[in-house]
């Protein structure tokens, strides 16, 4: 099978190219196939099968090729005949790299079996194998055309285990689900999901080898010498001639040339001051920008500034600055503007000259100077710009050394006044970053937003001044902005794809141009894909490589550096050209340079770095890619030139191949984050010797394979390993496993089982010693094993430099050099457990984790250098522990004090489990600390956790807890905490929560309030304002004065949530006498009712603290909640929740000038509420009686929950013409709206949840409920509307009436019926109440146990799109009448009804999406 090459044959060359794009592309092609023989392998084991000759001559005219190649690299490319031979030239360099590949992987093959079916073994055994392959050879010219066929399936199968470097499997599920979304697969070297379903499973039998036909193998290799030798003489022939004809060219053109150096330029157009675009499109924000900067803004004051402008091709980088240069700012700020197209070809003579010829001469300069040399030229550029500012712009750099910049630099630096300007252009982040100065930023372009972008693109199609009058044409509008979607912003493009449809405003053509993308085959200069191609052909052949193959990711897609690093190497081509670089090192290298190319754009997040392609770069990718899919058969284990397979998306059965460890060159084996025992699954791993990282190993005691002695050979081991079950491991083997030479190697564990029977504390010992890892590690993880401290690891330090240390169940009798240790004995005596002779230069993380015999940790040194780096602290399940360095700190400290012994760098600490540590200071007692999170300590609290980042801080108090003071919480350090979550803790002192700076949400769980009441009374200091947003108050036993007291301290409270406050049976709103609320009422009557609430009229108000406080005896104030007067402005949202015996009450004024209520009932003051949800209490509304509303005019949200006691109706409409959402849950069967119908005519109502209260719908007005056929029309014309949108309910048969579904059949649009046991079928009259839905677009059946069919007449619904049926478990049909015909999804859920399920299925292409689960 002929190799898929991606080498961009469709594409043209172009002519002229310095140093072209055929010449380094064959040479890239013709280097890649001459690599299997450069280890000499293939050569010997050829040597041996008697195909040296031929390999010989094959080597001998690829090396002839490589050094012609060499010789003509930086020559120009005229000829595009010679284009042609150079691209035959790289098709046989890649048929050479095929067979000796094949002779490759068949010497791998050899080696592996230990056989010798291709090797010489003596006279004999030669005669038969050279007879057994001619033999072979003649039956194939025999061969009939059915066998021809099976032949070349053999040959496809053959080659494959060398095609396939990189695969990836994808999420497949052995063949369970049909259908698998394209965002599901991973789109690296296309893989075949079928063909891979057995790949996991355990196999019986052993893979069957491919045969090595040597009669094929040496044809072959003749014709591709007899072919190359004429190709190579013609090309050595033609460039010789180029290299005549250039110089005598040279020549000929030296009079009429200056300047040092040739021009290598290709045909790019040269671009002038002047702008051919009318107007400026969407830069107005980048050009105001750097007009303020260079005009008025801090580069007035510099003496240079160098401001570059970067962005991709055609994407307006020159226009932009064009419209700069020529605005009059600039004309009245710079006595000097120059203009110089620089393009390919920075050359330092030629831009001298040219912006030389620019400035003005000086008064002073003679007319016949004729400078030649680039000083002379330099000089006179410094004589003219003396004593005037000037603006320089170089347009469209490609490149430039650093010592080039610097020196066309020199006569600019030399100006004798400030804000000077040189404004550069470029395609590449690179150039943008060598030559921007010190005090600029680089200006990144990148496509027009959508709407500034359809404006230029109707301005590319209509002309500037003709569009209103063009937009009558709809649909061409129509059409035009799908072709915009595709042009991604490009302004390039627009102008492109605009000058295609100026000439042809008919829909047929616009469509067709949309769907053919024509413009992609334009071939002017200013067509978008050759103004982009051009930056692709600029890069270096490798690159090029490395960009177009990336064209297998989908559009937008993001992806990390080693995800796109072993994607290259998978493909085989990243190739070391240093022997200390690794290939993956070569892959970064890569990456940065594409980057730099501007051919990536690299995103960095708070965690992770990503990269992505512009839209516009991956379309071009994609033209350039050839197709290079690759199948993967079941025989995984004979792909001997694998080098990346990726499982991470597999989702099938994960058993490895026995002979998994054939794969000799897999670098990268990829596996998903919860199978990482797969690579310790790998038998004689050490056959793997180029294996970059293997995550896991785990020791076992069954036969070979598995033991510990595998890892030496592996010595490009990186990244991460685990070893486990070490307890397995002989001493030998230890020592065989050679981590001392795994350089590369980072983070290292070893861990012996914790529960294993044959502890040997010694032998264990001499084992921990022979793992001693390189000193390169950095981080390091033991778990158990062993009775002391590795030599390495203490007395004899040499991992130094180790970033992170994790010790767990090490019951050592010496530890780490950590400070000063202290451990305990069997007997309990104390003793100094490390060395202090050396420490850890860089240790930044340290774990110490179930030490049974660590006793104290103290320092008496001043940030000793053992604390000086550590940023993480971790110490769980010490159970001896009694101190830390920091646990006696418990104030900021003077400078130079001997206690400052905390941690300066540490941000993240956490302990657990250490009952006897009791001293610990108060959190977080330095302002580096970022999180702390403390559990079951010695300390007054059960638990502490502190979270900077999100400005948090929870605490759990221990029974018995006294005080909530600065001992134990570092208020001075907390002045940004936003949330404080206390549970169970005594009261917080006001001074203390008054540093709170920033609170803006409080939960308290079973504490008392957060402050003493006697606070207040201790005078005006305490008359503060905390900045909470936020109060939740759980499991509450104490006062409703103390909680009124609270709440006058919170101006800015917004919302308030109240669980469980038992104690409370009473609450009312305070309000400012000044302040009026009018309640509309419809009769005297209802006011006489409001007289009739006002209980306050015998009680005296006093004033304390700005709560109002009422005359009552002390049992009084503990049960009343006293909502102070300013919470009526800014409460907006109230949840009240399990408060049983809590009654609303009256409004209550804030003053005591009169025994006369200023205010309304209940809830009204409160008139910034919109939100409103009361949970099981009962008792709240037991005050109220109808017609008065008790709740806001401003309320927006309503739910009630639970049985409200002595309330049966609800009179809504009397104020609530603001109200869009009410539910109303298990409000009892007494609870009837008889105001529902005003309120869904009349208000704003669009939501409406109502659940087990079955006579809710019967309270509608009664004259509803006798209404006959057609006297539905006769309604009043108001009651014929609602702006109701969604209704949810398990009352189907109060719902599903004439009256209420004529008023909701133009505005409801989602039904959604569930909960309910009892209905086993709809009446008639529901179905057809229900079919005058026709606004209904989704519908849906939830729950319903015993509902068999659903309601007849659904295809009358014409407007529905989505249909749901979801724990129904007896509906066995759809209706006999069908689905409507604009149902577009249809989800049938958890019934469990095989009968239905199988119908749906039969609807499978006449609704677009079904879901059957």
């Amino acid at each position: 099978m002929p190799t898929q090459r991606n080498d961009g044959s469709s594409w043209s060359a172009d002519v002229g190219m310095a140093e072209s794009v055929a010449i380094r592309g064959a040479q890239w092609v013709v280097s890649k196939a001459l690599r299997p023989l450069s280890d000499g392998l293939v050569e010997a084991w050829a040597a041996s099968s008697a195909l040296a000759p031929n390999i010989e001559a094959v080597k001998i005219e690829l090396l002839y090729a490589q050094a012609m190649l060499d010789n003509a690299r930086g020559r120009e490319i005229r000829s595009h005949a010679l284009v042609e031979l150079l691209q035959k030239l790289r098709r046989l360099a890649y048929d050479a790299e095929d067979v000796l590949d094949e002779l490759d992987y068949f010497r791998i093959q050899d080696e592996l079996e230990g056989t010798f079916e291709t090797v010489d073994r003596g006279c004999f055994h030669d005669i038969v194998r050279d007879a057994r392959h001619t033999t072979k050879a003649a039956a194939k010219q025999l061969e009939c055309a059915s066998c021809f066929s099976v032949s070349r399936a053999r040959s496809t199968v053959k080659t494959v285990g060398k095609r396939l470097l990189c695969s990836s499997l994808l999420l497949v599920d052995d063949g369970q689900h049909s259908n698998i979304s394209g965002n599901e697969k991973k789109y690296i070297c296309g893989v075949c999901t079928r063909m891979c379903m057995g790949l996991w499973k355990k196999q019986s039998t052993k893979t069957p080898k491919l045969d090595f036909d040597r009669v094929d193998a040496s044809r072959r290799m003749r014709r591709i010498v007899e072919q190359l030798q004429p190709i190579c003489a013609k090309v050595s022939t033609i460039l010789d001639l180029e290299l005549l004809g250039s110089a005598i060219a040279k020549l000929e053109f030296m009079g009429s040339r200056r300047g040092i150096g040739g021009d290598t330029t290709t045909n790019r157009s040269t671009t002038t001051s002047e702008s051919i675009e009318p107007k400026l499109y969407g830069r107005d924000t980048e050009k105001n920008t750097i007009l303020e900067n260079i005009t008025k803004g801090v580069h007035c004051h510099q003496h240079l500034s160098v401001l570059p402008i970067v962005g991709p091709g055609g994407i307006g980088k020159t226009t932009l600055t064009q419209y700069i240069y020529n605005t009059k700012e600039v004309k009245d700020h710079f006595q000097i503007r120059v203009w110089a197209c620089v393009s390919l070809d920075f050359n330092v003579y030629k831009l001298t000259q040219e912006i030389l010829n620019s400035i003005p001469k000086a008064e002073d300069e003679k007319d016949d100077s004729q400078p030649q040399s680039l000083d002379q030229l330099q000089k006179l550029i410094e004589k003219r710009l003396k004593q005037k500012r000037f603006l320089v712009v170089l347009d469209d750099i490609w490149k430039c050394g650093e010592e080039e910049w610097e020196r066309l630099l020199v006569p600019f630096r030399k100006s004798q006044v400030n804000g000077n300007i040189i404004l550069v252009t470029t395609r590449f982040f690179d150039v943008s970053e060598k030559v921007k100065t010190n005090n600029c930023k680089v200006t990144r372009l990148d496509g027009l937003e959508p709407e500034e972008f359809w404006r230029f693109f109707m301005a590319c199609v209509f002309g500037y001044g003709e569009i209103n009058q063009q937009l009558e044409y709809k649909e061409l509008v129509s059409i035009g902005k799908q072709i915009v979607q595709k042009l991604k912003g490009s302004p390039l493009a627009a102008k492109t794809v605009g000058r295609l449809l100026r000439n042809n405003s008919t829909p047929d053509y616009w469509s067709s141009v949309l769907q053919s993308k024509e413009w992609d085959h334009q071939t002017s200069d200013y067509d978008i894909m050759p103004a982009l191609k051009l930056s692709y052909d600029y890069l270096p052949f490798h690159l090029q490589q490395c960009f177009s193959y990336c064209a297998l990711f989908p559009e937008d897609y993001m992806f990390s550096g080693e995800e796109l690093i072993r994607f290259w190497i998978g493909l085989d081509i990243l190739h070391p050209d240093h022997p200390s670089k690794t290939i993956e090192d070569i892959g970064h290298i890569y990456l940065n340079d594409l980057v730099n190319f501007g051919f990536f754009k690299k995103e960095i997040d708070e965690e992770n770095t990503y990269y992505a392609m512009h839209d516009l770069l991956h379309d071009l990718a994609q033209k350039l890619v050839s197709n290079v899919g690759s199948h993967l058969p079941a025989s995984l284990s004979r792909f001997y030139h694998l080098r990346v397979l990726d499982i991470q998306e597999w989702r099938s059965a994960l058993s490895l191949p026995k002979d998994m460890a054939n794969l000799s060159k897999l670098r990268h084996f990829l596996v998903p984050y919860y199978a990482s025992e797969l690579h310790s699954n790998i038998s004689n791993v050490g056959k793997l010797r180029c294996l970059q990282e293997l995550k896991h190993f785990k020791v076992k005691k069954m036969g070979d394979g598995f033991s510990l002695n595998e890892l030496g050979g592996l010595t490009e081991l990186g990244g991460s390993l685990s070893i486990s079950n070490l307890e397995h491991v002989e001493i030998n083997e230890a020592r065989e496993a050679n981590l001392l030479y795994k350089k590369r190697l980072h983070h290292l564990a070893l861990n012996w089982s914790d529960n294993r029977s044959d502890k040997n504390p010694d032998i264990e010992n001499q084992i921990l010693e022979s793992l001693q890892p390189h000193s390169n590690l950095s981080e390091l993880w033991i778990k158990h094993g062993g009775s002391t401290c590795p030599v390495w690891l203490g007395t004899s330090l040499s991992v130094k430099g180790l970033e992170a240390l994790r010790l767990v169940g090490a019951n050592w009798e010496m530890l780490p050099p950590l400070g000063e240790l202290w451990l305990i004995d069997w007997s309990g005596r104390e003793y100094s457990g490390c060395t202090t002779s050396h420490y850890f230069r860089n240790l930044k993380r340290l774990e110490l984790i179930g030490l049974p015999n660590f006793r104290k940790w103290v320092a008496k040194e001043i940030c000793p250098m053992w604390f000086s780096v550590i940023e993480t602290l971790i110490v769980i399940d010490c159970s001896e522990l009694i101190e830390l360095p920091f646990s006696y700190y418990t104030q900021q400290p003077l400078e130079g004090d001997g206690k400052k012994t905390w941690f300066p760098r540490l941000r993240d600490a956490t302990i657990v489990n250490c009952p006897k540590l009791v001293p610990l200071p108060p959190i977080p007692y330095t302002q580096t600390l970022c999180n702390v999170y403390i559990n079951n300590v010695g300390t007054c609290l059960k638990e502490l956790n502190y979270r900077s980042r999100s400005a948090s801080l929870k605490i759990r108090g221990k029974e018995g807890i006294d005080v909530l003071d600065d001992k134990v919480l570092a208020f001075h350090n907390l002045s940004q905490l936003q949330e404080l979550i206390i549970n169970y803790c005594p009261p917080l002192a006001g001074s203390y929560l008054q540093m709170l700076t920033s609170l803006k949400r409080l939960q308290l769980c079973g504490s008392s309030v957060v402050f003493h009441l006697s606070e207040s009374r201790s005078g005006s200091s305490y008359k503060w304002p905390v900045p909470v947003e936020y109060v939740s108050i759980d499991d509450y036993h104490g006062s409703g004065k103390a909680l009124s007291q609270l709440l006058s301290h919170l101006p800015k409270l917004s919302e308030l949530h109240l669980w469980g406050c038992y104690k409370i049976t009473r609450m009312c709103i305070s309000v400012e006498q000044q302040q009026t609320i009018v309640v509309e009422l419809e009769d005297t009557q209802a006011i006489e009712s409001i007289q009739q609430q006002q209980v306050v009229e015998d009680l005296v108000v006093e004033e304390e603290e700005g709560v109002p406080q009422l005359a009552m005896d002390q049992e009084d104030e503990d049960e009343m909640l006293i909502f102070p007067a300013h919470l009526s402005n800014s409460l907006q949202q109230l949840y009240l929740s399990l408060c049983p015996e809590l009654i609303l009450d009256v409004a209550r004024p804030g003053l005591p000038t009169s025994h006369e209520v200023t205010g309304g009932w209940g809830l009204q003051p409160l008139r910034s509420l919109q939100r409103l949800e009361i949970w099981r209490c009962p008792k709240f509304l037991s005050a109220y009686e109808a017609p008065v509303c008790p709740f806001p005019s401003s309320l927006q949200g309503l739910k009630i929950t639970g049985r409200m006691e002595g309330v049966q109706t609800m009179d809504f409409h009397s104020n609530l013409n603001f109200l869009t959402h009410l539910s109303i849950y298990f409000g009892g069967e007494d609870l009837r709206c008889e105001g529902l119908w005003p309120l869904l005519t009349q208000g704003q109502l669009s939501e409406l949840e109502v659940y087990h209260t079955p006579r809710f719908f019967a309270g509608l007005d009664p004259k509803l409920g006798g209404l006959q056929d057609g006297q539905e029309q006769q309604l009043p014309p108001l009651q014929c509307s609602s702006k109701l949108q969604e209704l949810h309910t398990d009352d189907f048969a109060g719902v599903l009436v004439k009256p209420i579904c004529m008023l909701l059949s133009s505005s409801l649009i989602n039904l959604v019926l569930r909960w309910n046991h009892e209905v086993e079928r709809f009446t008639k009259e529901q179905e057809e109440a229900l079919q005058l839905l026709t606004s209904l677009q989704d519908l849906r059946f939830q729950g319903c146990s015993k509902l068999q069919c659903l309601p007849a007449g659904l295809h009358r619904l014409t407007s529905l799109e989505k249909l749901e049926i979801a724990r129904c478990p007896s509906i066995r049909s759809l209706p006999k009448g069908g689905l409507p015909s604009s149902l577009q999804e249809l989800n049938v859920l958890m019934c469990y009804n095989e009968k239905l399920k199988q119908r749906c299925k039969k609807l499978v292409g006449t609704i677009p999406n079904i879901i059957l689960d």
